[in-house]
């Protein structure tokens, strides 16, 4: 999680890590959640402000724009539709999950006609759309709509009824965005938001390779749940939940990150950035159950 830095930026995109305080206790995934809400709705004031978070930011967007045709949608593109009499832009629909104040949105924008976010967090549902619904920041771009949503996928009842409409199925592209490690049981996670795909569309995660436990002093602490990823781990994860043409690709070099509230002086810790990707099969002969669109209630059977 919602886009969020690290900080982090993660359940949102919300950076952060280490679900240890968590995991040793009976904490249940309600708990567990609203750690998660307090912590980035009291993070969203100030989860882009540090020279440090722009930093990260600015890292971010470059590495994903790096990789555009590796991660395998066919976005669109951004000089479509400006010309006079040209046909509209051929639709492109992005789930930004876990979408803090957009930090991958701001990324993808002008690759894809339609941004729809979700976090758990109020306080950055309400900073993601203040950055593009009310202020318009799409326009100029082929992005025709960038609006985020309170709810929950992961819930163990199922998902939130407030993304169970039709609105939030049949995605070209679901991104998660440095809040994976944030979800406690990744098979769930993975399942579902496979299932928010349209056949042939592509699960993304942006994150942290394996790392060590985040120091006690950071205030995310508690709301982390696995202190990043092996590339099996994520391979894995992605073959259980169905999906084809999986790989991993790593960021060059490292990327900083800061405890909440650090200071720009203040030393941080340096992470490696990975994105992993992983396709729902096509429609066709031989598809599974897996491979079929989901319907609202479906998707509280997985």
């Amino acid at each position: 999680m919602a886009s969020h830095q690290h900080q982090h930026q993660h359940q949102h995109q919300h950076q952060h890590h280490d679900h240890y305080g968590a995991q040793q206790s009976s904490t249940t995934q309600d708990t567990f959640t609203d750690i998660n809400r307090k912590h980035w709705d009291q993070a969203a004031s100030t989860y882009s402000s540090a020279q440090w978070q722009k930093n990260f930011t600015n890292q971010t967007h470059a590495f994903i724009l790096s990789n555009l045709n590796w991660i395998g949608v066919d976005f669109a593109d951004p000089s479509d539709g400006f010309e006079e009499g040209a046909p509209q832009p051929r639709q492109v629909r992005v789930l930004d999950y876990a979408c803090g104040p957009g930090t991958i949105t701001s990324a993808l924008q002008g690759h894809a006609t339609e941004f729809v976010g979700v976090d758990v967090s109020e306080n950055m549902v309400k900073a993601y759309n203040e950055k593009f619904t009310a202020s318009d920041q799409q326009g100029g771009t082929i992005t025709q709509t960038a609006e985020a949503f309170v709810g929950n996928l992961l819930d163990n009842d199922g998902p939130s009824e407030s993304v169970s409409g039709t609105q939030f199925f049949n995605f070209d592209l679901a991104v998660v965005g440095y809040s994976f490690h944030h979800f406690e049981n990744l098979e769930v996670a993975t399942s579902r938001l496979a299932a928010r795909l349209k056949p042939g569309g592509v699960l993304l995660i942006v994150d942290f390779m394996t790392h060590a436990k985040v120091e006690a002093g950071d205030p995310a602490k508690n709301t982390i749940a696995h202190h990043g990823f092996g590339e099996d781990e994520v391979k894995s994860l992605f073959g259980k939940a169905g999906l084809l043409d999986v790989d991993i690709v790593k960021m060059e070099g490292t990327i900083e990150i800061k405890k909440h509230g650090a200071k720009d002086g203040e030393p941080g810790q340096k992470r490696e950035v990975f994105l992993g990707r992983g396709r729902k099969p096509a429609l066709g002969a031989g598809a599974t159950k897996k491979e079929e669109e989901f319907s609202p209630e479906q998707i509280k059977e997985l």
